[in-house]
């Protein structure tokens, strides 16, 4: 189902395209996103595909996927929209942790990775981060990554930037926020000096 929003798009607002494949999920984002001043959700889409014609029709900043949806899964449509909505960012929202998922989706691309499980809170910050050019990662993501070597899409092994800055500060402390540039967005790996 294609749901545009009819708001002004001149808002300065973070504009939001919500993906997910259950109505219920996409109404209570909206609403609680709605309740945010500086966001404003300008379209939903149930499936992969509504997800890549909203996205080319609106532009939206940030893009909330969901990785299981019909017609075109959340991963094809992330890999589509590279082509398709470039300057959109995928900040993924899924029930999905494993680290398969997350390891596939960064290989893609995506700016951001939460669970569903994770507070509104959260999910507000993690929007705002991404728009700002930053990564956000789900804290047990984050944690799950800290010290561990994985590959990306790349093909070269990194660790995620969110360890990266939380060894180099020495604070222990994992906010799952990056800095922009921290870790060449997960594709080159880490320098000698932080291990």
């Amino acid at each position: 189902m294609l749901k545009p929003s009819l708001g002004n798009k001149n808002t300065g607002l973070i504009k939001v395209l919500l993906a997910d494949d259950h109505s219920i999920v996409r109404e209570g984002l909206r609403a609680l996103l709605e309740s945010e001043k500086d966001i404003e959700v300008i379209g939903e889409a149930e499936t992969g595909r509504d997800v890549l014609i909203l996205a080319v029709k609106l532009k939206p900043d940030i893009i909330l996927m969901d990785i299981a949806m019909p017609l075109l899964n959340g991963m094809e449509a992330t890999r589509q929209l590279k082509t398709l909505a470039p300057n959109s960012k995928v900040l993924v929202l899924s029930a999905h942790s494993d680290a398969a998922y997350v390891e596939k989706m960064l290989g893609l691309g995506i700016r951001g990775y939460l669970i569903k499980q994770n507070s509104f809170k959260i999910l507000a910050t993690a929007i705002r981060e991404v728009n700002m050019g930053n990564m956000y990662f789900s804290p047990t993501i984050a944690t799950h990554f800290q010290n561990q070597d994985w590959r990306t899409g790349a093909g070269r092994r990194c660790r995620p930037c969110v360890a990266y800055r939380a060894r180099l500060a020495g604070s222990g402390h994992l906010d799952g926020r990056c800095q922009p540039g921290v870790g060449r967005e997960h594709r080159a790996p880490l320098p000698a000096s932080a291990d």
